[in-house]
């Protein structure tokens, strides 16, 4: 681990366990949530997964069925959850084998 990840990470690592409820079953931190952000200090990038879905704006078109709901986007980039790209849609049911999928 870098030097500037171990020292920052440490402190972090035990406010965590310290503000954790035991009897809370909710975790305390969850990407969905938008209290995580993934990043690298060898290569220089940090995001969340709204930031993420926020790339993709524009990309999808201008037809009203095209719009890309950030938000909405952003929830379904972590987890189980796959896309069906004839339907476009995602779901939480994998596809069947031979299944064309993004």
């Amino acid at each position: 681990m870098p030097a500037c990840l171990h020292h920052s990470g440490t402190p972090t690592n035990g406010a965590v366990a310290n503000g954790v409820a035991k009897s809370s079953s909710t975790p305390l931190l969850d990407p969905v949530q938008g209290n995580v952000a993934f990043a690298s200090c060898a290569y220089g990038y940090g995001f969340t997964l709204k930031s993420f879905a926020q790339l993709y704006k524009g990309v999808c078109g201008d037809d009203p069925q095209d719009v890309l709901l950030i938000d909405e986007f952003a929830k379904r980039l972590w987890g189980d959850v796959w896309y069906y790209p004839e339907e476009r849609v995602f779901r939480r049911k994998p596809p069947q084998l031979g299944m064309a999928t993004c």
